[in-house]
Parts: structure tokens; C-alpha cells; sequence
């Protein structure tokens, strides 16, 4: 199971975030499998119908992916977008 929110525990839906600001996210992956290093970030835009791996993302830059493992059972995984932009816009899994 897997959730995603902001960084003070709130709630994803409808944020807004003025242009040049700096986006941090944070996923949750609880009962899952653990022998997994790192949490895949996947990015699908408003206009774009087309899915990117940020994980892989080389051409935007201004990414940071930072994942731990809290305890036994639960991996954390902070994704930070720095200069965020118009084409930043879109919906963000993990």
C-alpha cells in the first residue's frame, strides 16, 4: 500500500504553488516488498498523455529523490522539485 502527501502530513488534493517555487512530496509504501532499494516517482502531465519515470528523468534537472526505509515494514521516499514550472503541472505517483 502506498500513499502520497505533503511533507506536514496534509492532503494532495488541489495544490497550487506559484511558478519558481520549490515542490516536495513524500511517499509511503507500507506491506509491500521491502527487498526494493528505491521508490518509483512517476509524473503524468495535464497536456501530455505520456507518463515519465522521474526517477530516469535526465532533460528537466532540478530533481531530488531521497529514500529510506523508515522501520521494518514501511519505505519513504521524498521527491523535491526545484524551479517548478508550467510544465510541472500534472499528477504525481509513486
Amino acid at each position: 500500500m502506498s500513499r502520497v502527501y505533503t511533507g506536514d502530513n496534509g492532503s494532495l488534493a488541489d495544490l497550487h504553488y506559484h511558478l519558481g517555487s520549490q515542490i516536495s512530496l513524500l511517499c509511503e509504501v507500507t506491506r509491500g516488498p521491502m527487498q526494493e532499494s528505491s521508490i518509483q516517482w512517476v509524473f503524468s502531465s495535464v497536456t501530455d498523455e505520456e507518463e515519465l519515470v522521474l526517477n530516469e528523468d535526465t532533460g528537466r534537472g532540478g530533481i531530488m529523490i531521497n529514500t529510506y526505509h523508515q522501520d521494518q515494514d514501511t519505505m519513504v521516499s521524498n521527491l523535491t522539485l526545484y524551479q517548478s514550472g508550467h510544465n510541472d503541472r500534472g499528477y504525481y505517483t509513486c
